[in-house]
């Protein structure tokens, strides 16, 4: 919901050729998937790997795709991305859009019933 009002202030406030980052609470990855599953009601504890691991991880899974013809979720190149730092601010789209997000647990809550009511889970 936050997104498609920033989308439609962005088609009425926005600056042509601009581009809006319509996010929200920076969080980590680690903090985001312990919110997916806490929305979800599990259980389970998230937790990180040591870079080396996802390195060496997406390296094996690109090499055993290569031998067997298959593509998995990880390989090296999202093992890569995924232990790069990240930081987006929606700090624009508030200040000229009027942008606005809700807290990031409802946000999550809210889309966890909408994935389970529409059978996507």
């Amino acid at each position: 919901r936050d997104i498609a009002a920033g989308i439609l202030a962005a088609s009425v406030k926005g600056r042509t050729g601009e581009r809006y980052i319509l996010g929200g609470h920076p969080m980590t990855y680690q903090a985001a998937f312990q919110l997916f599953s806490d929305a979800a009601g599990r259980s389970k504890k998230a937790r990180t790997a040591p870079a080396w691991l996802v390195r060496t991880s997406g390296r094996a899974a690109g090499l055993l795709g290569a031998v067997t013809g298959g593509e998995y979720d990880v390989n090296s190149a999202s093992a890569e991305m995924s232990i790069l730092p990240h930081h987006f601010s929606s700090a624009k789209a508030v200040e000229e859009l009027g942008y606005s997000f809700r807290p990031v647990e409802d946000a999550a809550r809210d889309a966890w019933e909408w994935f389970t009511a529409n059978a996507y889970a």
